[in-house]
């Protein structure tokens, strides 16, 4: 929260040592308040865990301000810690962690005998501290290459991924006010970087070039905190001490939503999912939100210890860090996986509605947490006809299920009988003609012909050129020839 983050911050140390890789042996299955919310997993850390954020390799990394360390998570749960080896203090003050252009994480720490600084951490967990003037905050990559943060205490600031640091501060530059206290920063849609003045009750905009160009006002004790640039092309970010969730459009119109988040919640964390909503945290409240663009909200969850930060995955779930429970959680937005297999000698194609499988090209999806109903139907080539299901649903009608877990189910497709012409062949000719269009040889009749010769074909049931289930049986006339003369 917010209101408490000036407390957590401490004094800093002098190197970084590796402490544990390891599976967390605890793992807990939390379920969601609302009947159709995601389920919630949560994985044991032993810290307490603020700011998280997807990085390199396809994991998650957290970092915690309170015992001098920061993490990885894979999608699996596999944990690996680090910590800041102090000489003085028990907290270093780390804030906030944003994944670089470089490869590197780069994250905020606060106070300690080496005072405020920026630190680039390898994906090996290999630290280096970069000083800055006063204590960083939010921080994120900007659209020029750079890494830009907030300082509390009123600036702006970019470092290279070389390390050189530039600052626009309100001492020196009158930029911001000391009391603005900045936090969340972001790359916004139209080049520029935007942020929140949490003590101003103010969203800022900064070109690349270090030039405040906007700052648009907000209601008094608002309490901008964290800010994404959202999927629509506006800047979305909380208010934890109004219990509100804020949209601001690069020409300034400003929309706030709190119907739905529970009063005295503060929202605190925000990221943009997978699902193209906005998820957020709520630290008091102890729930997990989503809005959408425009603007319904619903929330997940119960009795969860300070959710504060929050990122989505490269699993496509949602991830946040719970300050004071010390764990890392999940929200499964895609729990079950359907699977299509195709079988037989034909060819043909399987698609779902809701939209997702479309096998053919893919042949196994992860539904949405809120599409429990699945429909399969089944398309079969020009040459081919569909034979049925196996697994949970038979005949050939479409496939209804109810997704409770993972499942799987085949779809046979069968060369069809495409019946070949045959009339005015020899008998043989026309039964290896049947058979290799994958019909079979029905009843074979002989009668008298004037016009067609002995032994030939007359005609055939059913008539060349339809489509039919394959082994479908094709009926022949044979002729005999010109009925014999009576000598009478």
């Amino acid at each position: 929260m917010r209101g408490l983050s000036m407390k957590r911050r401490g004094i800093t140390g002098s190197r970084v040592r590796f402490l544990v890789a390891a599976a967390l042996a605890s793992l807990l299955l939390v379920p969601a308040a609302e009947a159709q919310g995601p389920a919630i997993t949560q994985y044991n850390v032993q810290i307490n865990p603020t700011s998280i954020v997807a990085g390199p390799g396809g994991n998650l990394w957290f970092v915690d301000d309170n015992v001098n360390g920061y993490g990885e998570v894979t999608p699996a749960g596999v944990v690996s810690l680090w910590n800041w080896d102090n000489v003085a203090s028990d907290d270093v003050g780390f804030q906030q962690i944003a994944a670089g252009l470089d490869g590197n994480l780069w994250l905020t720490m606060c106070g300690g005998l080496l005072g405020p600084a920026i630190q680039k951490i390898t994906p090996a967990g290999a630290a280096t501290y970069y000083p800055v003037s006063s204590c960083p905050d939010g921080i994120t990559a900007g659209p020029d290459g750079n890494m830009w943060f907030t300082e509390t205490y009123g600036a702006i600031g970019k470092i290279t991924m070389g390390g050189q640091v530039t600052e626009y501060d309100g001492s020196g530059s009158g930029l911001l006010p000391a009391d603005s206290h900045p936090i969340g920063i972001v790359a916004g849609p139209d080049g520029a970087l935007w942020f929140t003045e949490w003590g101003d009750n103010r969203i800022g905009r900064i070109t690349t070039g270090g030039v405040l160009t906007n700052q648009y006002q907000l209601a008094a004790n608002t309490g901008p905190a964290h800010i994404v640039a959202g999927p629509d092309g506006n800047l979305w970010f909380t208010e934890d001490t109004a219990d509100r969730i804020g949209k601001l459009t690069t020409s300034g119109t400003l929309t706030e939503y709190s119907a739905g988040i529970t009063p005295g919640s503060y929202p605190e964390g925000i990221a943009v999912g997978p699902d193209d909503n906005l998820w957020f945290t709520e630290y008091m409240g102890g729930q997990i939100g989503e809005i959408t663009p425009s603007g319904v909200i619903t929330q997940s969850g119960s009795g969860l210890a300070s959710p504060d930060g929050i990122a989505a995955g490269p699993d496509g779930n949602i991830w946040f860090t719970e300050f004071d429970g010390g764990k890392i959680g999940r929200l499964d937005l895609h729990p079950h996986t359907l699977a299509v297999t195709r079988t037989g000698n034909g060819a043909g194609t399987v698609t779902s509605s809701p939209a997702g499988l479309s096998c053919g090209a893919t042949c196994s999806y992860a539904f949405p947490f809120d599409e429990t109903t699945i429909t399969l139907t089944a398309a079969p080539s020009a040459a081919s006809v569909f034979s049925g299901w196996s697994g949970p649903c038979t005949g050939t009608a479409a496939c209804t299920m109810q997704m409770s877990a993972d499942s799987s189910v085949n779809a046979i497709f069968k060369k069809a009988c495409i019946v070949p012409k045959v009339g005015g062949e020899k008998l043989k000719r026309a039964e290896a003609a049947i058979r290799t269009a994958h019909c079979s040889v029905g009843k074979v009749k002989k009668a008298f012909s004037h016009k067609v010769k002995k032994g030939l074909v007359t005609s055939q049931t059913p008539h060349s050129g339809s489509k039919r289930p394959p082994g479908t049986k094709v009926s022949l006339k044979l002729s005999q020839g010109k009925p014999a003369r009576s000598r009478y």
